[in-house]
């Protein structure tokens, strides 16, 4: 099947019942964004599954063939290089743009919970959170623990993402006034 096809299915249509009203088409629009964001959950938790799982065999293979590499920032854990060509391989991307994809990922379960959790039940996108991970990369894991704390806050009082980001510079500061000086 072709992706269109594809999508067709996944919105329960075929090329003869298309929607037949902007009421059809707004609701096919909006299964379309769940469809998307749940897929975007569902390969964020198979790299970590596979972040978790990867391993080499050091008595079959030669030691000094694959280096431990630190993926994420402070917190998360070293992993195996070659996790990367796997994981870049199957998404089509290069080893380094992995690299990068698995450490978000990395950093955003291990250092910041809460907007994890936000992230899995749908709340903000991966880019989203990506954003603040990378903001925070610099911070040990316990200054992003009160970043992170103040992110859940945030989410819990609805705000909206301009907010959170707006604020986000200040919470830093917070959560490290030595660094910011």
């Amino acid at each position: 099947k072709n992706l269109s096809e594809v999508a067709r299915s996944v919105l329960g249509m075929t090329t003869t019942n298309l929607p037949t009203s902007a009421a059809e088409a707004f609701a096919a629009l909006d299964h379309a964004r769940q469809q998307k964001r749940a897929a975007e959950v569902a390969e964020t938790l198979s790299i970590a599954a596979a972040a978790d799982l990867y391993d080499i065999d050091r008595i079959r293979v030669c030691p000094d063939l694959e280096q431990l590499v630190p993926y994420g920032a402070d917190g998360t854990p070293v992993l195996g290089e070659g996790l990367a060509m796997e994981v870049g391989g199957i998404l089509g991307i290069s080893p380094s743009n992995a690299i990068a994809m698995i450490g978000d990922v990395l950093d955003l379960r291990h250092r910041h919970p809460a907007l994890w959790e936000a992230f899995l039940s749908g709340e903000v996108w991966f880019w989203q959170a990506a954003k603040i991970t990378h903001e925070c990369s610099q911070l040990t894991p316990e200054a992003v623990a009160t970043v992170d704390r103040h992110t859940r806050i945030a989410l819990q009082l609805g705000m909206r993402w301009t907010q959170i980001m707006y604020r986000l510079p200040a919470w830093i500061i917070e959560a490290d006034p030595q660094r910011a000086r």
